[in-house]
Protein backbone atom coordinates (compact mmCIF):
# COMPACT_ATOMS: atom_id res chain seq x y z
CA UNK A 1 0.00 0.00 0.00
CA UNK A 2 2.50 2.41 0.93
CA UNK A 3 4.38 1.53 -2.60
CA UNK A 4 1.19 2.71 -4.08
CA UNK A 5 0.21 -0.83 -5.22
CA UNK A 6 -3.38 -0.18 -4.61
CA UNK A 7 -4.57 -3.19 -6.59
CA UNK A 8 -2.55 -5.46 -3.88
CA UNK A 9 -3.69 -3.22 -1.17
CA UNK A 10 -7.44 -3.63 -2.35
CA UNK A 11 -6.37 -7.52 -2.10
CA UNK A 12 -4.58 -7.46 1.31
CA UNK A 13 -7.72 -5.53 2.65
CA UNK A 14 -10.21 -7.17 1.24
CA UNK A 15 -8.84 -10.85 2.78
CA UNK A 16 -8.06 -8.98 5.97
CA UNK A 17 -11.72 -8.35 6.37
CA UNK A 18 -12.81 -11.80 4.86
CA UNK A 19 -10.40 -13.25 8.15
CA UNK A 20 -12.04 -11.09 10.50
CA UNK A 21 -15.18 -11.92 9.31
CA UNK A 22 -14.47 -15.92 9.51
CA UNK A 23 -13.42 -15.08 12.94
CA UNK A 24 -16.04 -13.02 14.39
CA UNK A 25 -17.27 -15.37 17.01
CA UNK A 26 -13.28 -15.79 18.29
CA UNK A 27 -12.26 -14.03 21.67
CA UNK A 28 -9.69 -12.17 19.65
CA UNK A 29 -12.40 -10.75 16.76
CA UNK A 30 -12.81 -7.05 17.57
CA UNK A 31 -14.73 -4.74 15.75
CA UNK A 32 -12.28 -2.00 15.88
CA UNK A 33 -10.18 -4.03 13.48
CA UNK A 34 -12.35 -4.15 11.02
CA UNK A 35 -13.14 -0.54 11.20
CA UNK A 36 -9.83 0.16 10.86
CA UNK A 37 -9.94 -2.04 7.66
CA UNK A 38 -12.73 -0.93 5.87
CA UNK A 39 -11.18 2.70 6.46
CA UNK A 40 -8.13 1.68 4.64
CA UNK A 41 -10.53 -0.12 1.85
CA UNK A 42 -11.69 3.30 1.52
CA UNK A 43 -8.58 5.23 1.47
CA UNK A 44 -7.53 2.60 -1.63
CA UNK A 45 -10.60 3.05 -3.26
CA UNK A 46 -10.34 7.15 -2.86
CA UNK A 47 -7.07 7.08 -4.35
CA UNK A 48 -8.19 5.04 -7.21
CA UNK A 49 -10.81 7.70 -7.72
CA UNK A 50 -13.84 5.45 -6.85
CA UNK A 51 -15.17 8.36 -4.82
CA UNK A 52 -18.91 6.44 -4.25
CA UNK A 53 -17.24 2.98 -3.07
CA UNK A 54 -14.68 5.24 -0.78
CA UNK A 55 -17.92 6.48 1.13
CA UNK A 56 -19.51 3.41 1.39
CA UNK A 57 -16.18 1.90 3.00
CA UNK A 58 -15.90 4.88 5.34
CA UNK A 59 -19.68 4.62 6.30
CA UNK A 60 -19.45 1.16 6.89
CA UNK A 61 -16.09 2.35 9.02
CA UNK A 62 -17.41 4.80 10.95
CA UNK A 63 -20.49 2.37 12.34
CA UNK A 64 -18.51 -0.48 12.89
CA UNK A 65 -16.49 2.11 14.63
CA UNK A 66 -19.45 3.08 16.89
CA UNK A 67 -20.36 -0.30 16.92
CA UNK A 68 -17.41 -1.01 19.20
CA UNK A 69 -18.26 1.96 21.39
CA UNK A 70 -16.00 4.36 20.23
CA UNK A 71 -17.85 8.09 19.74
CA UNK A 72 -17.32 10.38 16.91
CA UNK A 73 -14.66 12.46 18.88
CA UNK A 74 -12.72 9.53 19.02
CA UNK A 75 -9.30 10.05 16.76
CA UNK A 76 -9.93 6.89 14.49
CA UNK A 77 -13.48 7.59 14.00
CA UNK A 78 -12.80 11.57 13.59
CA UNK A 79 -9.84 10.54 10.72
CA UNK A 80 -12.41 8.70 9.16
CA UNK A 81 -15.66 11.51 9.11
CA UNK A 82 -12.73 13.84 7.81
CA UNK A 83 -12.46 11.26 4.89
CA UNK A 84 -15.73 10.99 4.32
CA UNK A 85 -16.43 14.59 4.10
CA UNK A 86 -13.44 14.71 1.86
CA UNK A 87 -14.82 12.19 -0.85
CA UNK A 88 -18.45 13.40 -0.48
CA UNK A 89 -17.28 16.46 -2.34
CA UNK A 90 -16.50 14.21 -5.25
CA UNK A 91 -19.86 12.69 -5.08
CA UNK A 92 -22.35 14.89 -7.13
CA UNK A 93 -24.68 14.60 -9.11
CA UNK A 94 -23.67 14.80 -12.86
CA UNK A 95 -24.90 18.17 -14.45
CA UNK A 96 -24.46 19.31 -17.96
CA UNK A 97 -20.65 19.44 -17.01
CA UNK A 98 -18.40 17.79 -14.87
CA UNK A 99 -16.99 19.75 -12.03
CA UNK A 100 -13.29 19.52 -10.91
CA UNK A 101 -12.90 19.49 -6.94
CA UNK A 102 -9.60 18.92 -5.53
CA UNK A 103 -9.34 18.13 -2.10
CA UNK A 104 -7.60 20.25 0.12
CA UNK A 105 -5.54 18.28 2.27
CA UNK A 106 -4.73 14.07 2.28
CA UNK A 107 -7.02 12.25 5.04
CA UNK A 108 -4.86 10.82 7.31
CA UNK A 109 -3.80 7.49 7.51
CA UNK A 110 -4.12 4.86 9.87
CA UNK A 111 -1.00 5.17 11.08
CA UNK A 112 -1.62 8.68 11.68
CA UNK A 113 -4.60 8.51 13.40
CA UNK A 114 -3.30 6.12 15.77
CA UNK A 115 -0.31 8.23 16.57
CA UNK A 116 -2.66 11.02 17.25
CA UNK A 117 -4.48 8.72 19.47
CA UNK A 118 -1.45 7.98 21.59
CA UNK A 119 -0.06 11.38 21.28
CA UNK A 120 0.04 13.75 24.91
CA UNK A 121 -2.36 16.14 23.65
CA UNK A 122 -5.04 13.35 22.49
CA UNK A 123 -7.84 13.05 24.74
Amino acid sequence: YMADDQEEALRCHTEALHIFNLRKNTPDYSDANVALTLSDIGNVHRKRGNYIDAASFYMKSVQTYRLSGMNDEHPRVHAVLMCLAQVKGFVTEVKEEPVEIEPQQECPSSTEAEEYEHSPLSP
